[in-house]
């Protein structure tokens, strides 16, 4: 049996991720913001019959991080981590998706490699979104420095149309993070653990719908899905659980597309 932590546990594809993993007769630790959805998700996964923990915190407070990361390591034999956290363009502006997909989350993975087993893997949701931004390198370069506390102002200083448009911060954000992924895999083999990052395409979830429900030629844009259709967050879930196997023990620093063929075409297009 496997023991599976899921951060974000509680939004559409960590839920369904954590549903999946107790089907499967895993024992779960789901970490999320509290709510009554995540309430109801640690009641359902306890109702599948697995081992449930829950841990409630924020990932913009630094206390409530610690806190985590001190009880995380008091968890015995944790082999596999699913890391969902993320704001999307309609959840929130430029400069809170930058703090919170890039700088927030590339400190927790970092902090997470410490409490997964030896043998173990984590996978992390970027986007095809990463794909589809302009070839910036003075602001991929920016984006990739670790220093996450003077990013905002150098940001300010040297790009700051990026803190005008959302989307393209979430996009060069999720770039940056596949990208940190690939940079960090050598470090996670050498303790014979696995990183490797899911970008998800068009996906049926909550957030997923209100993204396309901005978007004026989304009818456009499905067309553009070789599958035809928009996926659905257990195609996401499966991928994860799949890559957290034994079966994946050779796939590690890099990003796999789940998204129905869409990047595949417009890449096809440009040729």
């Amino acid at each position: 049996m496997a023991k599976h932590l899921i951060l974000g546990a509680a939004g559409g594809m960590g839920a369904v991720s954590a549903r999946l993993s107790a089907l499967q007769g895993n024992a779960l630790v789901l970490v999320d913001r509290p709510s009554d959805a995540f309430d109801h998700l640690e009641e359902e996964c306890r109702k599948l019959g697995g081992s449930v923990t829950a841990y409630r915190f924020d990932i913009t407070d630094a206390d409530s991080v610690n806190h985590l990361i001190n009880n995380l390591e008091n968890e015995p034999e944790i082999t596999g981590c699913i890391y969902t956290i993320g704001v999307s363009p309609q959840m929130a502006p430029a400069e809170i998706i930058i703090k919170i997909d890039l700088v927030k989350t590339r400190e927790l993975i970092s902090d997470l490699k410490g409490v997964i087993a030896p043998g173990g893997a984590l996978v992390a949701i970027t986007s095809m979104s990463a794909y589809l931004c302009p070839a910036d390198a003075e602001l991929e370069a920016c984006l990739r420095n670790p220093d996450g506390s003077t990013l905002i102002s150098r940001l300010q200083a040297d790009h700051p149309s990026i803190l005008d448009n959302p989307g393209l911060a979430y996009a060069y954000s999720k770039k940056a993070l596949l990208q940190y992924v690939q940079e960090e895999s050598m470090t996670w083999g050498k303790e014979g653990k696995r990183i490797v990052s899911i970008a998800p395409g068009l996906i049926a979830t909550d957030m997923g719908n209100q993204e396309m429900s901005a978007v004026p030629d989304f009818e456009k844009r499905l067309a553009m899905v070789s599958t035809g259709r928009m996926g659905a967050p257990e195609e996401i879930a499966h991928t994860a659980l799949f890559l957290l196997s034994e079966q994946a023990s050779y796939i590690t620093g890099c990003d796999i597309l789940v998204d129905g063929g869409f990047i595949g075409h417009v890449q096809a297009l440009q040729r």
